[in-house]
């Protein structure tokens, strides 16, 4: 069931929101949209994509800050393991957010509420929700507040995907990029 209480989410966040519309809309995915197509707004899909944005501007400046002799590749890395999925859900499950979710009712019957992808990306719309409401100053308290201690734990590995490898040292020895093409599926 999901809990209407945003007063209560709004502790739990830290931050109080001039427009309440903007959290509830943050909480509503796709699945409970689509069973309430009158209901206006739509889901948090958009908040989603912006607030993955505002998440890396935010990961990346403390970061930086934190690693100021880290180079473009190691920093990326280092942020991609901040603002992982599991590491977003992880922050999502112990802010509770999983209880305000609206689901729809076959995702909440499959475990919505705990599914590690609908909670990074609830997450991730409640940090737009936050920024679109209160600016960037609001959103970079949040941030800092519950990831602070993921970005103080965090240790660059210097490990990149193989691809990604591939490509640095193309463009390091060749001074192009590689280009690729399918032969089989």
């Amino acid at each position: 069931m999901t809990r209407t209480d945003y007063e209560a989410l709004e502790q739990v966040l830290g931050y109080t929101f001039r427009d309440r519309n903007r959290l509830e809309l943050a909480l509503r995915h796709t699945s409970w949209a689509n069973e309430h197509p009158r209901e206006p707004g739509g889901d948090n899909e958009r908040l989603e994509y912006l607030g993955d944005a505002v998440l890396d501007l935010i990961v990346g400046h403390r970061l930086m800050e934190r690693f100021p002799e880290l180079r473009e590749g190691p920093l990326s890395v280092t942020r991609a393991q901040v603002v992982s999925e599991a590491g977003l859900a992880e922050v999502a499950g112990a802010l509770g957010l999983g209880e305000w979710l609206k689901l729809g009712k076959g995702e909440e019957r499959s475990g919505g509420r705990q599914k590690p992808s609908i909670l990074a990306d609830v997450f991730e719309a409640v940090v737009a929700a936050v920024y679109l409401d209160g600016g960037f100053d609001a959103a970079w308290t949040l941030v800092g507040r519950v990831l602070e201690r993921r970005i103080e734990t965090v240790e660059p590995t210097g490990f990149y995907d193989f691809k990604t490898r591939f490509q640095e040292m193309a463009l390091a020895r060749l001074k192009e990029q590689p280009t690729y093409r399918v032969i089989a599926e």
